[in-house]
């Protein structure tokens, strides 16, 4: 008999835009090769960027450094580029959960906003959904990894394992609560995880699958 070929799928936390649309450009150049197989979350510079929410680091702003980059690389198109680059990104979802009951998004919600968290509010997504930006708000801007949170967050998302990014790790990952995984992929000890959707996991299982993105560092150690 013929093996069946397995489809791998690649999930991207956190694109972050600000000053690089040649970033943003690659995604989309990504989702279009493989629309089926390439997804993008919604992270918390890409939705600043859609309500129109200033971000800033070191008294820069990041959001007028991005929108002067692409002025200055699409000159007249450039009103054209960014009405596409706004569909592109309200089209990103903000969670996904697998069969399996792996959760994951950018990042997961304050314990003052988790009560308010259902399933249904990640699947009724319309027109209107960032009219009401509180809950997403705090879905994509919290570090708020406390266990009694984590526990509540991932009983009414029904999920096992919470995965998301949005903190930076010294070595890659980290775990800090009992259902979290936190993946930095960047630096020279990013990591990336590689789980199978046709088996259920634990975090220590999760944690167990994160590897190297450049292989010439070591292995990735313990979380912290």
């Amino acid at each position: 008999r013929r093996q069946r070929r397995e489809q791998i799928l690649l999930v991207v936390l956190e694109v972050g835009i600000d000053t690089s649309y040649e970033l943003i450009e690659e995604a989309a150049g990504l989702k279009i090769k493989y629309p089926h197989q390439v997804h993008f979350l919604l992270g918390n510079h890409e939705y600043s960027e859609l309500v129109g929410e200033e971000i800033m680091k070191g008294g820069v702003c990041l959001n007028i450094l991005f929108k002067e980059a692409m002025k200055k690389k699409y000159g007249e198109y450039y009103q054209e580029t960014r009405e596409e680059l706004m569909r592109f990104l309200q089209s990103w979802p903000l969670a996904i959960r697998t069969e399996s009951r792996v959760f994951l998004s950018h990042s997961t919600p304050e314990a003052e906003t988790v009560q308010h968290f259902t399933l249904d509010f990640f699947r009724n997504r319309n027109e209107n959904f960032y009219e009401d930006g509180d809950l997403v708000y705090s879905l994509l801007w919290s570090r708020d990894y406390a266990v009694e949170s984590a526990e509540e967050f991932a009983k009414r998302m029904d999920a096992a394992v919470l995965i998301a990014g949005h903190t930076a790790c010294k070595n890659g990952y980290m775990t800090p609560s009992p259902w979290h995984v936190i993946i930095d992929s960047k630096d020279r000890n990013g990591c990336f995880l590689h789980i199978r959707l046709d088996r259920p996991y634990t975090p220590a299982d999760v944690a167990k699958t994160a590897k190297r993105i450049h292989p010439q560092q070591q292995q990735a150690r313990k979380p912290v």
